[in-house]
């Protein structure tokens, strides 16, 4: 039993060996090792390669011939004349050219033997010296990933790895290049949209901006055009249809549903159209080509504009920087804000219909509101009569100045659901934009009063006086860079105290404003105050604040300027830390 074991096992082997022999060591007398590149045995390196040829046994692919132009561009020539992917040719001959040779046959007998007879690859690289090198490509080893190469003009046959196949067979689809249309923006003048169902669209660029010429005369959302320009731009083939096709109306391009028409600075254009959809691509063809090939066909919705999705939808272009006054007019009353520089600050005052400084913030948040509101709906280009809009009488008119006699202005009109109807002076356009702007300049002067209570500064403050109900009042005064208490008693106060005191004053805020003038003082607690503080300053004027009683169920208590009838809230805990008694500001 062994011994047939034995037997067994030993057969194996020698017929192993006989594999082994016949198809990966068996060499011609002469023949060699592991050796050099198949790119150094072919002196060839792919820089000095100016053509190449692919010609294949089996009938599926198609003779492919390569050149390069005269400026380095890398063309097909068969089966059709296209431009290539220089990268993907480039690609292709270093990874062939660069393969190492496993083996060398030196006297390898009939070529038939080793499938080059008939190869199934001829790769012929044509090199920038007027010569050529062909290599030869046969059946593939069963033991060991190699394949049978031979250069044409050498007797010796070599082993390399058997991938240099799949690196020299190729559709020659897989050779195009699959841009198909070269645009740069910066040449791009005028952009013509051809619909087969709509209206056409046509756009012109006036310097660094775009405008609608057709089907309505208006200004372009720049952005807009511009994303368009680039859907175009980064198209890139999926396939290729038909080189010269007798019948464009198979494809759906006789006429095509969508053309796309550039003109450029030079006067050249460039032109797309796009025909049926089949599956998930659709057919085009460009004006300069009379190829088809087919896209993605998400460029169809892409392409599919009305002059709405196109249009500009700022309603008011200015520069918030620039603007100088801010007027805002309603039924029966208005106002205006103007602005102040100067060498310290620039501000805000109020001048119509009363003199007050206003609060910056707020006049900068309703102009950032004007600056950004947007079109929601393109209602009119030619809306006639505006009466059923509320537009020839508005609710509500802003008039931006920014500078001189220039000035922008929004009337405002009927709303409409969550919209409301507006136009601009300078336009006959109706549009229909969020009714919240209603809210935004619905403003009272009060609603744009500065909101800081009392403004000084705090080194030129000589005399303090406070006075609440439940204490004893006291008086400060300022010797040199010292406070002292001079009433009810004289005694050193406690700097840091005083000067909190007065950092709380500055920096006290209303929360909101009541109303512009009291009918009765009493009604707020003010005719008789819980607090009352007097500053007086280096120039013998003085500032009075009053604080009355608390708003009900609420953090906030009343309160006025001796100096203005407005009254306004503040909060109470500012006003608990204004209560001091003597006994907190004596330095003992």
């Amino acid at each position: 039993m062994k011994l047939k074991n034995t037997l067994i096992l030993l057969g194996i082997v020698i017929i192993l060996f006989a594999l082994v022999y016949v198809f990966e060591i068996r060499k011609p007398d002469g023949s060699t090792g592991k050796s050099k590149s198949l790119g150094k045995a072919m002196l060839l390196e792919r820089e000095n390669v100016q053509g190449i040829e692919l010609a294949y046994s089996d009938a599926d692919y198609e003779k492919i011939v390569c050149s390069k132009d005269k400026n380095g561009q890398w063309q097909i020539q068969e089966p059709v004349k296209a431009k290539a992917n220089g990268k993907i040719i480039d690609r292709l001959i270093s990874r062939a050219v660069g393969k190492n040779i496993h083996s060398t046959l030196k006297k390898p007998g009939s070529l038939t033997e080793y499938g080059l007879a008939a190869p199934r690859v001829t790769a012929v690289f044509h090199l920038s010296d007027g010569t050529s090198r062909t290599i030869m490509l046969g059946n593939t080893v069963p033991i060991g990933n190699y394949v049978y190469v031979k250069q044409k003009s050498a007797q010796d046959i070599s082993l390399v790895p058997a991938s240099i196949v799949d690196d020299l067979t190729a559709f020659v689809s897989d050779l195009r290049d699959r841009t198909f249309i070269t645009l740069s923006n910066l040449d791009i003048q005028r952009i013509q949209l051809n619909y087969r169902d709509s209206d056409n669209i046509i756009c012109v660029k006036t310097g660094s901006d775009w405008n609608i010429l057709e089907p309505v005369s208006a200004k372009a959302d720049n952005g807009e055009v511009e994303k368009l320009i680039s859907n175009v731009k980064d198209l890139k083939a999926d396939d290729f249809a038909a080189e010269a096709p007798d019948d464009l109306s198979i494809y759906g391009l006789s006429p095509p549903q969508i053309e796309i028409i550039f003109s450029l600075e030079d006067g050249r254009s460039k032109s797309l159209a796009f025909g049926k959809k089949e599956r998930d691509s659709v057919y085009v063809k460009t004006g300069s080509d009379n190829s088809v090939i087919m896209v993605n066909a998400e460029i169809i919705a892409k392409l599919t504009k009305r002059p709405a999705d196109l249009r500009d939808r700022t309603v008011m272009a200015f520069q918030m920087k620039a603007v100088e006054k801010l007027v805002l007019r309603y039924p029966g009353r208005s106002f205006t804000c103007e602005k102040k520089t100067d060498a310290q600050e620039e501000s805000w005052e109020i001048t119509v219909p009363i003199k007050a400084k206003a609060d910056k913030s707020q006049i900068d948040e309703m102009l950032k509101k004007l600056q950004d509101l947007r079109v929601d709906e393109f209602v009119s280009d030619t809306p006639g009569e505006l009466s059923g809009y509320v537009l020839t009488q508005p609710l509500i008119q802003a008039i931006v100045h920014t500078g001189g006699a220039e000035s922008e202005s929004l009337l405002v009109g009927r709303k409409m659901g969550e919209s409301v109807y507006v136009k601009t002076a300078s336009a006959a356009s109706v549009y229909l934009v969020d009714a919240g702007i209603i809210n935004d300049l619905s403003k009272k002067p009060l609603d744009l009063y500065h909101r800081q209570v009392m403004k000084f500064r705090k080194n030129e403050v000589v005399r303090i006086e406070l006075r609440s109900k439940d204490r004893e009042a006291i008086t400060c005064i300022k010797q040199e860079r010292d406070w002292r208490i001079v009433e009810p008693v004289r005694k050193k106060a406690k700097n840091y105290e005083i000067n909190g005191i007065l950092q709380k004053l500055y920096e006290l805020k209303t929360r909101r404003f009541v109303t512009e003038k009291a009918a009765r003082l009493s009604m707020y607690g003010l005719d008789h105050p819980d607090v009352e503080i007097t500053l007086t300053f280096e120039d013998g004027s003085k500032e009075t604040l009053h604080v009355g009683k608390s708003l009900p169920d609420s953090d906030l208590a009343y309160a006025k300027t001796a100096a203005k009838d407005i009254i306004f809230v503040i909060e109470k805990d500012v006003v608990d830390e204004l209560r001091k008694d003597v006994d907190i500001l004596d330095a003992g």
